[in-house]
């Protein structure tokens, strides 16, 4: 009877910088591998609806959940929509660039790359097999790179 008068109500006011950065650390800890894109004025409808759509807060249990999971949406990517996880699963568009390419990238990274290249998002990849961090942004990847620096590019995307 009480959860209609909103007393248990609660609503998700978490900063969706620091729940991604909570997951993208925990995620590179367990060596799970995760593909994530966070839109900015590029729409990624077109790559979104090759997924699952979830529509939920963007929470860093949700993400860990989302890719350490065996289930079907694991090896798709997740694209971020301001502080929504509007899907999950998705497929993006694989890169075709060799110049500087490295065995240490999958198909994570070539996926992060080539919807880098296509759009202005912001695309943070954990690699399960190294347990690192890579961001890729306009059309270049940037492996390995310090915490400082993801939480750094993830502001950036939600200041912009």
């Amino acid at each position: 009877e009480r959860f209609g008068r909103g007393r248990f109500r609660s609503s998700i006011t978490s900063d969706p910088v620091q729940e991604i950065m909570t997951a993208v650390r925990e995620l590179a800890t367990q060596r799970r591998g995760a593909l994530i894109a966070i839109e900015q004025r590029t729409p990624l409808k077109e790559y979104a609806d090759t997924g699952t759509k979830l529509g939920a807060p963007v929470t860093a249990a949700l993400l860990q959940t989302v890719f350490a999971s065996k289930g079907p949406l694991h090896d798709g990517g997740v694209v971020i929509r301001e502080d929504i996880i509007s899907h999950a699963g998705v497929i993006f568009p694989l890169s075709d660039k060799h110049e500087g390419w490295s065995v240490k990238h999958g198909t994570r990274h070539r996926a992060a790359l080539g919807l880098s290249e296509v759009s202005d998002s912001l695309v943070v990849v954990v690699s399960e097999e190294r347990g690192t961090v890579s961001v890729a942004r306009d059309g270049v990847l940037t492996s390995d790179i310090a915490p400082a620096d993801v939480l750094k590019a993830l502001k950036e995307a939600y200041a912009s």
